[in-house]
Order: C-alpha cells, then structure tokens, then sequence
C-alpha cells in the first residue's frame, strides 16, 4: 500500500459498493461519474489490488473488493456512531428531544406525554423512533437518544433507568379458542397448547418458560418473534397463545383476540432511561414527568 487513504476515496467505494454504479454513485455524492471514477482509481491505486471489472459501462466488484468492503462498512458505522454521540451532546444545548421506545408503551402513552410537553415548551423539536427493547438500550448506551422507555430486567450500566410500577403478564388467545371461557389462565391450562412467544434470549422469553418449568409444565412453542405487533398478529390468525406484558395488550384489544389474567404471575419492569454520562434536559425531564403521570393514572404510582 503507497501513500494515505483519504475519506472521500473510502466514502466513494462504499457508494459505488452500495449502488453498483459510478453514475448513481456521482448523483448521491453530489459529484460527477468521472469524479467518482478518479477516487476510485486512486484508491485502488493506495490499496495496490483492482477493485471492480470494467465491462464497458458496468462494473463487478472484485473478490477483494467484496473482502475490503466488509471492514469499510463496519468503519463508516463507527463514524456513525461518533457522530450520533456528538450530535447528542450538542442536543443538551438546544430545544430539542428524541425519544426511543418500546411499540406498546410508545402507543399507550407517549403520544399524549409528547402533546402535553409542546404545550410547555411550543418550540420543541420532537424525534420519535420505536424498536424492541435490546435496540433501546443500545441506541440509549451510544447517545443516540435522550429517553429510552422499555422494559428493563435489571440495571443497565450507563443507563439512569427510573422505574415505573411493574404490571402483570396477560396470557391472550384467539376468539373462539376453548380456553376463551375461562376467567383467568393458569399454566396448566396451556400444557399441550402451541404458543407464540418472545425470540430466544429475550428477558420475557426467558420469564414465561421459568414460569413453565417451575410448574413442570412442558411449553410448545410454535413460533418466536421479536415484535409484539407480529405475536399479536399470530395470536389473531391462530397461531397459538401467548403471555405478554398488559400494557400492548391493552394497545392491541381487538375483536379477534380474547385478554385473560395468567397466573401464576408474571411481573414486567417499564421504565423511563436517560444516558447516564451526561447531565439530563429540562424538557427530557419534563416528557418523562408527563409520561410518568399518564402511566401512573392506569397502573397505579410509582414503584419504590
């Protein structure tokens, strides 16, 4: 290898990687296809290996390229992540809020909390994202938000996590099922009974099949998922049970699904996170108030 790699080479491989082409790659750069030809060339030339075939107008990646491309990727992810991290400091000294969580409580209540905070704060600038609970901590750990609402199992280091009363799990059945009749679920009741349950090493997988084993009860999982909105959607077309925290449950009521008590009980731990390496906002602070307060109104205060 001869001489520096400069970032507009790298950037340009990446993009032409992505796209296939120099000319779709020139339009997302922002440059001309001879400009994005030039860097690739002089890439090529520091890396000392070709890294497309050139077959008039088209081009294939080369088995090295391919190798290259893999480690450029994770490279230009950890830019990312440095960016984000900065982006997230500078956010602490603006009017400004993103907000990661979990689709159920995101449905039940952030709404709400979100209208209430703009009536304090009129000029807030409001991002809303929601994904399972293992990408909350995670965008939360690299500061990528301000508040992180899920459901934690335990403390998470570099998360100031405030908890909120635990809820009980529900176990939730399509309409017409046999076990529709009853008052409540007990675990015995689902021996034999295919379920619909959280993917492998999730804290709710892991709670329900506990709860499974402690009754020396054999549970048939029939199909994991990772969304609660696809377990759901399972459940509806007869898939199987499932037992889940109330809270989506409540979100999701429908008239195809029948929401029973399960016992023994299962408890779930909401909560409202904050990255703990960095004084928190006034106005994240005033959001998690407001969703604290709605919370509070269905389940009951606080834990303590």
């Amino acid at each position: 290898m001869t001489g520096w790699i400069n970032h507009r080479q790298v950037e340009a491989f990446h993009v032409v990687m992505l796209t296939g082409s120099m000319t779709a790659a020139g339009e997302l750069l922002g440059i001309s296809q001879p400009a994005v030809s030039r860097l690739i060339r002089e890439f090529e030339s520091k890396v000392g290996f070709a890294l497309f075939q050139r077959h008039g107008g088209n081009i294939k990646p080369t088995r090295e390229a391919i190798m290259l491309h893999s480690e450029v990727d994770r490279s230009i992810q950890s830019l990312s992540r440095i960016e984000s991290a900065a982006q997230g400091i500078a956010r602490l000294k603006s009017d400004t809020l993103r907000i990661t969580g979990t689709l159920g409580l995101s449905s039940a209540y952030l709404a709400r909390a979100v209208a209430r905070l703009e009536e304090k704060y009129p000029e807030v600038s409001i991002t809303v994202s929601t994904d399972t609970t293992p990408s909350v901590v995670n965008k939360m750990l690299i500061n990528q938000f301000d508040v992180g609402i899920a459901f934690f199992a335990n403390d998470v280091h570099g998360l100031d996590i405030e908890p909120l009363k635990p809820v009980e799990g529900v176990c939730i059945l399509p309409k017409g099922h046999p076990l529709c009749s009853r008052s409540e679920i007990h675990v015995e009741d689902l021996a034999g009974v295919p379920l619909v349950c959280q993917e492998k090493e999730t804290q709710t997988q892991y709670k329900v099949l506990a709860v499974f084993r402690a009754a020396d009860v054999e549970p048939s999982v029939k199909i994991e998922a990772n969304l609660a909105t696809m377990i759901y959607k399972l459940v509806e077309a007869g898939s199987g049970a499932a037992i889940v925290e109330p809270i989506t449950a409540k979100e999701m009521e429908s008239d195809d699904l029948c929401i029973k008590p399960f016992h023994p009980t299962i408890q779930f731990e909401p909560g409202i996170a904050f990255p703990a390496n960095r004084p928190r906002s006034e106005i994240a602070q005033s959001f998690a108030d407001n969703f604290k307060q709605l919370f509070d109104q269905d389940f009951g205060s606080s834990w303590t």
